[in-house]
């Protein structure tokens, strides 16, 4: 799956990208974006649930995630679907990556000037690693504390 940015903060190279890929033998390669801006969907807070849960089941049934937008980074680690990520104008890719998931193997960051051969390394990096953890997007369970102190 391709989440990549198509506007003013995009910095990858898609070309890259698409020359890394062909030497892997993937079923389907989608392209998407996070955003559901769309005139015809109302997201409400009674819905919203619904509709991020679908994108979370996009996620988690990909194979491989390659991003340079940080909700795709995010939801690829909460799935725990393998990840590379480049980096986009404003760094945020590259700080979130440094601060919090570096540690983990099937997460990995790529400099937007790297050459194919490098995005192709870190691909089999990711593919081999495996998931960080097992996905549950029960989280109301998981921070249920944090929940309800929040709306007290």
């Amino acid at each position: 799956m391709l989440v990549l940015r198509r506007d003013k903060e995009k910095t990858t190279n898609e070309k890259i990208i698409q020359s890394a890929l062909k030497q892997f033998d993937f079923h389907k390669i989608t392209k998407t974006d996070t955003s559901l801006m769309r005139k015809d969907l109302i997201i409400t807070g009674k819905n919203r649930m619904v509709y991020l849960k679908q994108i979370w089941d996009s996620f988690r049934e990909s194979e491989l995630v390659i991003t340079d937008r940080l909700h795709g980074l995010i939801f690829a680690f909460i799935t725990g679907t393998p990840v590379v990520a480049f980096d986009n104008s404003t760094h945020k890719i590259k700080n979130s990556y440094f601060d919090w998931l570096f540690r983990f193997e099937n997460v990995q960051y790529i400099d937007n000037n790297a050459e194919i051969d490098e995005l192709v390394e870190k691909i089999k990096i990711v593919r081999t690693a495996g998931a960080s953890y097992e996905y549950n997007d029960d989280f109301g369970s998981e921070y249920k504390e944090i929940i309800n102190y929040l709306r007290s």
